[in-house]
C-alpha cells in the first residue's frame, strides 16, 4: 500500500477510506506508487483515455494533475472490460498462395 512521508520523515500508509477533502487527492507519483507502476505508466494511461480527465484526475494551472483517490480505487477494484474496438491479431495458421517453386 502507498505511503506519504511526513514532515518528520515517517512513512504514512494512503487509506482507501479518507475523510478530508484535501486528501482525497493524489499526485501521478502516489497513483504510481499505490498502482505499482512507473509514473510514466500512468501518464500513459491517462493518454491512451483509461484514466478519464474530469472523472478520475484534474487539472489546475501550476499544481499539474490531481486524481481522486476514491475514483482510482473505483477503477481498481471495476470489472476488466475487453475493448471491444481493439484489432484483431492475424491468426498463426496462414497459407501462402503462389510462392513456392511447384506454383511455377
Amino acid at each position: 500500500m502507498p505511503s506519504r512521508t511526513t514532515a518528520a520523515g515517517e512513512l504514512r500508509p494512503f487509506s482507501t477510506t479518507k475523510t478530508s477533502a484535501s486528501s482525497d487527492y493524489c499526485t501521478i507519483g502516489e497513483v504510481a506508487e499505490y498502482l505499482r507502476v512507473s509514473a510514466k505508466r500512468v501518464r500513459n494511461m491517462m493518454a491512451a483515455g483509461i484514466f478519464v480527465e474530469g472523472q478520475h484526475f484534474y487539472r489546475r494551472a501550476g499544481l499539474g494533475p490531481r486524481f481522486r483517490w476514491s475514483r482510482v480505487v473505483e477503477w481498481l477494484e471495476a470489472p476488466a472490460v475487453e475493448a471491444q474496438d481493439a484489432i484483431p491479431m492475424a491468426s498463426q495458421k496462414r497459407q501462402v498462395v503462389g510462392s513456392g517453386p511447384a506454383d511455377l
